[in-house]
């Protein structure tokens, strides 16, 4: 579903655009889906939408995030679950 028919079809709240950045994170990184959105459950709806309608800079920020948790994992000895 994109962005524009989730706009037609749904009040934009920003439950529901963190279930679409959900779906698109748990294509990426399956098991980090449920972090990776948390970390950005701060986001106003706005940024959402922005993130949300470029997949390109979508996926680099999912990769960023991705990433800080690896590096995290690695410095504290963590390499399950946080």
């Amino acid at each position: 579903m994109s962005i524009k028919t989730v706009r037609e079809e749904l009040p934009l709240t920003k439950d529901v655009l963190l279930e679409h950045f959900y779906a698109v994170v748990v294509t990426m990184a399956p098991q980090e889906a449920s972090v990776v959105t948390g970390m950005f459950a701060h986001l106003t709806t706005d940024k959402l939408m922005t993130l949300l309608g470029n997949r390109q800079l979508l996926e680099e920020k999912i990769l960023e995030a991705v990433e800080t948790i690896e590096r995290y994992r690695c410095s504290h000895g963590n390499y399950h679950n946080l």
